[in-house]
């Protein structure tokens, strides 16, 4: 039921646009009695609803009493879980992510997890094909950011953590060496060890922002199915969904 409330504005959304092609998220959020920041904010994870508001805005939407009940069910979920994220869930400073963009970063917390925290840095080295110098620079970034504390007895990795979800140098930087790794990967990866699959189609741009939501939905369940169960290797997924052609047809 996480952010299930957003989901549901954000179709409210897509259904007003598919019926009036000039409806706009300006016009939607003052319809909402929201400022079009706010509203903004919102489609990107970065604010939530309180329920005072959530109620307010429920009144203003011609919805079923069944829709209208899930809408302020899952803000109050919301709210009881944000009181208790920081006990299972780390959000990483988007300050602090250019300082670990490198395709590597994430790659070593995942392997800390895989070894229990024990492990040396030689060992890193070579499962990446990194110099021990880049490994030992790398986990001291790693533990500035606060993914990882190195104790006596090995490492302590934070189990969950949450990369934000904006557009930044860092972001970018990080996805186009994710890209350039899975191209690599076509010639240098069996078969039987990869899978690269890829749609070209016609497509209704109104309908972006749902398209959005079902691919953060696969990503989060593929994480939820695969991620952390006796794991013996470090994979990467990587989905891209883009315009091919310039503008509007």
């Amino acid at each position: 039921m996480m952010n299930e409330y957003i989901d549901l504005l954000t179709e409210e959304l897509v259904q007003r646009k598919q019926n009036n092609h000039r409806y706009s998220e300006r016009a939607f959020a003052k319809y909402l009695g929201l400022s079009p920041g706010f509203l903004k904010l919102l489609f990107q994870r970065k604010k939530q609803l309180s329920l005072i508001r959530a109620q307010e805005i429920a009144n203003r939407l011609n919805w079923s009493r069944a829709k209208t009940k899930s809408f302020l069910e899952s803000v109050s979920s919301q709210s009881r879980k944000n009181k208790n994220r920081l006990k299972d869930k780390f959000l990483l400073q988007s300050e602090n992510f250019l300082e670990i963009s490198d395709w590597f970063y994430f790659a070593i917390v995942e392997y800390l997890k895989l070894k229990k925290g024990q492990c040396t840095d030689l060992e890193i080295a070579k499962a990446f094909d990194l110099s021990t110098a880049e490994v030992r620079y790398a986990l001291r970034r790693l533990e500035k950011a606060m993914l990882i504390h190195q104790e006596n007895d090995g490492f302590r990795i934070v189990e969950n953590y949450e990369v934000p979800s904006i557009s930044s140098d860092g972001i970018k930087k990080f996805h186009h060496q994710m890209q350039k790794l899975s191209q690599d990967a076509i010639y240098q990866q069996p078969i039987d060890m990869r899978d690269l699959r890829a749609l070209t189609l016609s497509f209704d741009s109104k309908k972006f922002q749902q398209a959005q939501i079902d691919i953060q939905k696969f990503v989060s369940n593929f994480e939820k199915k695969y991620g952390g169960k006796d794991p013996d290797t470090i994979y990467q997924l990587n989905l891209s969904f883009f315009q091919l052609n310039k503008g509007l047809l």
